[in-house]
């Protein structure tokens, strides 16, 4: 038990992160779906963006306390860390909102028009793949900016 737990220790930070990022990813594409049915496919990138801000303020507050345990409510720690944190985030989006565009351009191509599986839309795919390229880019950024240790 105790080199499980060494290990455990060694890499909990990026443990933790994949674990949160699960489940972050998980609350995007839940919402992305609900957004997605409310809105109509047709408005996939505004679902996108709405699916988003929930995820980024579920993955703020995980962040901060459990990965990169950072505890501290000072306002202006918190204003910091949030800015930086959010101001990452939208950096992803915007790359997430253009792969999401172009997957769902080129899907539309290729696939036929019923759904993969028969539940998953073109725009569902798309919102997939772009999710993950998001979880990437967010881990370096608040690894390397906003989290980061001094």
């Amino acid at each position: 038990m105790g080199k499980i737990k060494k290990l455990f220790e060694k890499y909990r930070e990026l443990i933790m992160y994949i674990f949160f990022g699960v489940l972050t990813f998980i609350v995007s594409v839940i919402s992305f779906e609900l957004f997605n049915r409310l809105l109509g496919s047709g408005a996939y990138m505004i679902s996108k963006t709405l699916s988003w801000i929930v995820a980024v303020l579920f993955a703020y507050v995980v962040n901060k306390l459990w990965v990169f345990q950072s505890k501290s409510w000072k306002p202006s720690l918190v204003a910091r860390e949030a800015a930086s944190f959010f101001a990452a985030r939208i950096f992803s989006l915007i790359i997430a909102l253009g792969a999401m565009w172009v997957m769902v351009r080129i899907l539309n191509a290729v696939m036929p028009d019923e759904p993969l599986f028969g539940f998953l839309s073109v725009e569902s795919i798309a919102n997939i793949c772009s999710t993950a390229l998001e979880v990437i880019i967010n881990y370096i950024f608040s690894k390397l900016w906003v989290f980061k240790k001094k």
